[in-house]
């Protein structure tokens, strides 16, 4: 049996081919418009065939070499975008198939560390790779405990992932 594919991001190119996708579904539509009028359907003039017309026995211009270096950077760099891997979104728990996202892992460690005793505050920063607890603790609790209880702590829950991050664990004490 074969796992699932870990779940990415989506593609860099997605804008350019969101707006390329629009761009031809307006040039269908003046399409239809075109075929509407040139069978009756419709009153007007067509569009196609006199933007065609102006386009027909156009001559070398100097502008247009520019344009078409232009033209041919963008695509390059449309294309590189469309073959760059995408980002992770999600890490593997230790049981196969389960995946969870940063934020639902940075929320995670911080009930957990706001569940040990002596602390007060605690923001929770960090990716995959790295998490940093800052806390403050209250103004009669060692700080030095309270770290390593919460860094045990988070430890034990950190055990599903198949990766631990590292952390980083900051405790000040409450101003009285």
């Amino acid at each position: 049996m074969t796992s699932a594919k870990p779940p990415r991001s989506a593609p860099a190119v997605r804008p350019a081919a969101i707006g390329a996708a629009l761009a031809l579904i307006a040039v269908g539509g003046v399409a239809i418009r075109d075929t509407l009028v040139e069978a009756g359907a419709v009153a007007g003039q067509p569009w196609i065939a006199p933007a065609l017309g102006r386009l027909d026995g156009l001559s070398a211009q100097a502008w247009m070499v520019p344009a078409g270096i232009a033209v041919a950077v963008v695509g390059l760099l449309l294309l590189a975008s469309a073959l760059k891997p995408r980002r992770s979104t999600h890490t593997v728990l230790a049981t196969d198939g389960l995946w969870i996202r940063r934020h639902d892992l940075l929320e995670f460690v911080r009930r957990t560390a706001s569940d040990v005793t002596g602390v007060e505050k605690v923001e929770v920063r960090g990716s995959f790779r790295k998490v940093v607890i800052k806390g403050r603790v209250l103004s009669d609790v060692d700080k030095a405990a309270v770290g390593a209880a919460t860094e045990a702590a988070v430890g034990r829950e950190l055990a599903v992932l198949s990766k631990r991050p590292a952390l980083a664990i900051a405790f000040s004490e409450t101003a009285r």
